[in-house]
């Protein structure tokens, strides 16, 4: 009789220990990561946004060149409040290094496209100023070969 008595206790506490954590534990783990499924949508869809905008080969102009940039910027910012928000998440999970695996792989995509986009603007950027430099220079050379004919 008493061996089932004792059996009894410790399947008690544990069932009251469990109940105890579900109501005092903070936000539910699925809470949390269905917010960073949220925000992480917002970015997944600012980068697709960004990647359909200028696609490759599509800069040509300066302002084009410009907004991508600033866009860029924008996109980065928002990737860099993602991260570290992601980054606090995860530590209060229990595969922490499977979330931060995930979180480097998100973060990787974004930065895919993100560098793509800003090498192009910088390189069109600087090849437009290297050439309004070589006009310059060669409207200054006809100048003095013009002054030296006379």
């Amino acid at each position: 009789m008493l061996n089932k008595k004792f059996i009894k206790l410790p399947a008690l506490a544990l069932l009251f220990c469990l109940l105890i954590a579900q109501v005092y534990l903070p936000t539910p783990v699925l809470a949390q990561q269905s917010l960073a499924r949220v925000e992480y949508g917002l970015l997944e869809k600012m980068t697709e946004e960004l990647n359909r905008e200028f696609i490759a080969g599509s800069i040509s102009a300066n302002d084009v060149a410009e907004l991508a940039l600033s866009k860029v910027d924008q996109v980065q910012t928002v990737l860099q409040n993602f991260i570290r928000d992601k980054e606090l998440q995860c530590q209060d999970n229990f595969f922490v290094t499977t979330c931060f695996d995930d979180l480097r792989l998100k973060r990787r995509q974004v930065q895919e496209v993100l560098k793509r986009i800003n090498v192009e603007a910088k390189s069109f950027l600087r090849k437009a100023r290297a050439a309004k430099l070589d006009a310059k220079i060669e409207s200054k050379n006809a100048k003095e070969e013009n002054s030296e004919e006379k």
